[in-house]
């Protein structure tokens, strides 16, 4: 079981993570695309780039699609144009969501889509500094 991933993000934030990704995995045994959204981009463009992504990661098992910020032009256009059950959308992408995806990519896209959610909002801490772990 392997669900098809897409970074839908403004500017390079996906293909950042990706690459951090790939350097500490060496490579990424998963079907990835990345949209990196530019001033340049017009909707059209971007709708066109994710339909595009879509066919080459749609998978039996599902396609996640991780945006930057709920509301913005990516997400609207990923939650506009890309519909069906086994497609989720999820949001306020980071490093940990994505180090999810590749450690547990056998799960279902139900369990999955949960797992990562909750690897993103449990990576956002207040320390103190001189703190020891």
């Amino acid at each position: 079981m392997s669900v098809g991933v897409i970074l839908l993000t403004h500017g390079h934030i996906g293909r950042s993570i990706l690459e951090v990704c790939n350097f500490i995995y060496g490579s990424v045994p998963l079907t990835i695309e990345d949209i990196s959204v530019t001033a340049d981009d017009t909707p059209e463009t971007i709708e066109s780039k994710l339909e595009t992504s879509f066919a080459k990661t749609n998978s039996p098992d599902g396609v996640i699609i991780l945006t930057d910020i709920f509301g913005a032009t990516p997400f609207n256009i990923a939650n506009r144009i890309i519909t069906g059950e086994k497609v989720k959308i999820l949001t306020g992408i980071n490093l940990q969501m994505l180090l999810k995806i590749f450690n547990f990519n056998d799960l279902d896209i139900e369990e999955l889509s949960e797992k990562i959610c909750n690897a993103g909002k449990n990576s956002i801490e207040i320390l103190q500094t001189g703190i020891e772990l």
